[in-house]
């Protein structure tokens, strides 16, 4: 089936919220938000009232992922499931999959119910401040067909520090040209909590052992369409230092570094670019190490 014909609606005149919409039995969602949460009691509440707060013309499908948590997130997730039956589907892991071999075949269940034309994600302790986030975002897709996914301004809320970081993509991480050889590259950040994707690109490879799983969407999107930018502040991304000193932290994010290289490189040999452009990806690493190691060890002024 044609994908246009699978996404037959009558779009509504106006955004209303999604908690609003009443849709005919049978209609399929325009939009999937997908947020997977483990141990977010303290945040899982305004991640989820930042979806329910949105705004459309187009039915949307609410799917909550719970990693088996040991406090109080679960109950939060089944208290807004239970409210919204029609709109929530939340899926509640038995056993923690994050730290088991097999952690992509346990959660395919969860993954099995996206029915979208798009998917929108949004981590369980980030959340959106945009009620026309996903209006916007579809609007961008649906008018520019040579896109495949489309990603926005963010603010940053350091926890520790309770500091609001506005506009972090202008005024700290930059905007860049978000070519594929540019994330082969680079490994730019993006901020997934304010991506929204066509589904038909979520067919890519993911490896149990893969740290930081939504690169390897990311290069899989940008090697075959191209990936857009709105100016439009949609989202707050939490940093969450919970030991931004420890000896395990650095050996975390050494280790997190050279994963991202070997997933980039998989990329890049697969395209058969990896010799055009190795001498700079492993530079980038060499960097990043650097910066890695002031951070822990920064060097003393003298006096």
């Amino acid at each position: 089936m044609n994908e246009e014909n699978q996404y037959q609606y009558t779009p509504l005149p106006e955004p209303i919220p999604i908690t609003e919409q009443d849709w005919p039995e049978g209609t399929k969602p325009m939009v999937t938000t997908r947020t997977m949460t483990y141990m977010h009691e303290n945040y899982i509440r305004e991640c989820i009232e930042g979806i329910l707060m949105q705004k459309t013309t187009f039915p949307v499908q609410v799917l909550i992922h719970d990693d088996a948590s040991t406090d109080m997130t679960a109950n939060i997730v089944k208290e807004y499931a239970d409210k919204y039956p029609k709109l929530i589907t939340a899926y509640f892991q038995k056993e923690n999959s994050y730290t088991k071999s097999d952690k992509i075949e346990r959660r395919k269940p969860f993954f099995d119910l996206i029915a979208g034309k798009y998917i929108a994600l949004c981590e369980g302790d980030d959340y959106w401040i945009d009620p026309y986030k996903l209006q916007k975002q579809v609007g961008f897709l649906e008018a520019n067909s040579d896109y495949g996914l489309v990603y926005t301004e963010i603010n940053c809320y350091h926890q520790k520090s309770r500091n609001l970081e506005e506009k972090a993509f202008k005024n700290r991480l930059g905007i860049h040209d978000n070519t594929f050889e540019d994330f082969l590259i680079h490994g730019w950040f993006i901020a997934p909590c304010t991506w929204l994707y066509r589904e038909r690109y979520n067919n890519y490879k993911l490896k149990n052992n893969n740290l930081i799983g939504d690169l390897p969407l990311l290069l899989n999107i940008s090697s075959k369409s191209k990936i857009g930018f709105l100016k439009d502040v949609t989202s707050t991304y939490r940093v969450l230092n919970k030991s931004a000193s420890s000896r395990n932290d650095i050996i975390k994010r050494i280790k997190i570094q050279f994963n991202t290289l070997s997933i980039r490189k998989e990329y890049a040999v697969q395209y058969d670019i990896y010799d055009k452009l190795k001498y700079k990806m492993n530079l980038m690493l060499v960097i990043q190490m650097i910066k890695i190691l002031y951070f822990f060890f920064p060097l003393k002024k003298k006096k």
